[in-house]
């Protein structure tokens, strides 16, 4: 058995990871592939989130793929609605949309390994079909941050309750008593943008979060004129940036000099904007710097210091029809309610069911056990399967574009080196995926992400960190610069 001329490839997921698939198989002539995504437009989470400031934290010339690179991006940091049109650009350029099914999901995958396919049973959610597909290869591009966490308790609330990744246009904050429980990277962009509309505005707040300043800025037309005209320019700008941001990985070290310069920054600014001494001690961090993600933002410290704002920071420990209770005894009062409450990144490509290898429920398995993987990229125990920025890869100081990418180009360099050869299916061996397990735990041992605890969403129910790469980008590339083909079994 032998891979044929134009395997068939199942892609799940129209963001950045999907389309990055689809460009790159493209242009290594893999025509027959489908993207399969639930949503009715290409996006993924940039489709999903329209929550009131929704932005992107990385600037804007490095968010955005190497070869589709956008010389008249409006701001350095760039909006929901911007990025999100970039994308349809992008697929319309590409000529993506052809393959992809919009309003479909897959709902399950099962190996056989007797036909060495994957066995995919997709459902069309507009008509409520199924069909059962069989597939060469299947590339998963679901990405972490994609099912919305729901706190029980909010539930009994009985105002207007809405979650920041499913905003609801149709509610009108003004003149409303408003709550916002959450202040990580959506909480943070909901306040400053909703605080002129509302009458009241409580945010609830677990941990202070650590912020930076935002060195944000409109393009000016000479700018994307120079960016456009000038040979070179573009990617003097992108390299640039890249090489800045991996400056501030020195900021996630354990215990650094490093860390504490970039903490320092973080410490002025909070000194310099917050003018209220008592305000000031609420908003200052008591865990590690970098342990949880660091929020570049201007405008949040000066927008909980209006008169209509409060911050509590007790524990919630009763929500009854429209009030919250917390452990200081505070009572509060609202109207709406808003979950900026994040993601369950630790239920990986949920409610997909995977089974793999032996019959192995891939699910049950990593959150039992955690992950395992090989460069982030493969599983041992689900052979011919391309997993993007899933397990491993996510990134606390950079962008994870630049990940995708090398991803895709890996995944292609194998596919080649099958087709080349006659190979029908590849399975990683344990032993290379042991090595980098070793490889990626031994990195968090010198990172604050692996010595601090702050509840962050990195780390599993176990305490394990299973989301973030340890090391830096240039790491990253490198090791997936090359092909060890002596990692794999061929068939």
């Amino acid at each position: 058995m032998k891979l044929p001329p134009e395997p068939e490839i199942c892609i799940i997921g129209a963001g950045f990871a999907g389309l990055c698939a689809g460009v790159k198989l493209k242009e290594a002539e893999f025509t027959k592939f489908t993207i399969f995504d639930s949503n009715s437009e290409v996006g993924g989470t940039w489709l999903v989130n329209r929550y009131p400031g929704c932005a992107c934290d990385v600037p804007s010339h490095l968010y955005s793929f190497s070869f589709a690179p956008k010389p008249d991006w409006t701001k350095h940091y760039s909006s929901q609605p911007e990025i999100l049109e970039y994308l349809k650009d992008v697929t319309r350029q590409y000529g993506l949309y052809p393959h992809i099914r919009f309003q479909t999901r897959v709902e399950s995958l099962r190996w056989n390994a007797n036909s060495l396919k994957w066995i995919a049973v997709i459902h069309n959610t507009l008509t409520n079909e199924k069909q059962t597909l069989a597939y060469d290869f299947v590339i998963s591009g679901v990405g972490m941050l994609r099912i919305p966490n729901y706190p029980e308790e909010f539930c009994k609330f009985t105002g207007e309750l809405i979650h920041s990744a499913v905003w609801n246009p149709d509610v009108d904050l003004t003149g409303k008593r408003v709550g916002v429980v959450g202040t990580g990277a959506s909480g943070i962009q909901i306040v400053p943008t909703i605080v002129d509309q509302v009458d009241k505005l409580t945010v609830f707040q677990r941990r202070a979060p650590y912020l930076m300043p935002k060195i944000q800025f409109e393009y000016p037309e000479v700018c994307k004129w120079a960016l456009t005209k000038v040979p070179g320019l573009r990617w003097a700008t992108r390299a640039t940036i890249f090489w800045l941001q991996e400056l501030l990985y020195i900021g996630f070290q354990h215990n650094t000099v490093g860390a504490k310069l970039v903490e320092k920054i973080s410490t002025v600014q909070r000194r310099s904007q917050i003018s209220h001494e008592m305000l000031r001690k609420k908003m200052t961090p008591n865990y590690e710097f970098g342990c949880k993600r660091i929020l570049p933002t201007n405008d949040y410290y000066p927008a909980i210091q209006k008169p209509n704002v409060n911050i509590v920071s007790g524990k919630i420990v009763q929500v009854k029809d429209k009030t919250i209770l917390t452990d200081d005894g505070a009572s509060t009062d609202l109207d709406v309610l808003i979950l900026a409450t994040g993601y369950k990144p630790h239920d990986y490509f949920a409610p997909m069911n995977i089974i793999g290898k032996n019959s192995e429920d891939i699910l049950h398995t990593w959150k039992t056990e955690g992950p395992k993987t090989y460069l982030g990229t493969v599983c041992s125990s689900m052979p011919n399967y391309f997993s993007l920025l899933g397990p491993n890869t996510a990134l606390g100081h950079s962008s994870v574009i630049f990940v995708i990418e090398c991803q895709c180009d890996w995944m292609v360099r194998l596919l080649q080196f099958m087709q080349k050869r006659d190979m029908y299916s590849f399975s990683v061996k344990e032993a290379a995926e042991d090595d980098f397990m070793h490889f990626y735990d031994e990195g968090h041992t010198k990172t604050v992400w692996g010595n601090a605890n702050c509840g962050s969403w990195y780390v599993n129910s176990k305490g394990k960190i299973t989301t973030l790469w340890p090391y830096n980008l240039v790491s990253f590339w490198r090791l997936m610069n090359g092909l060890n083909t002596e990692a794999f079994d061929f068939k």
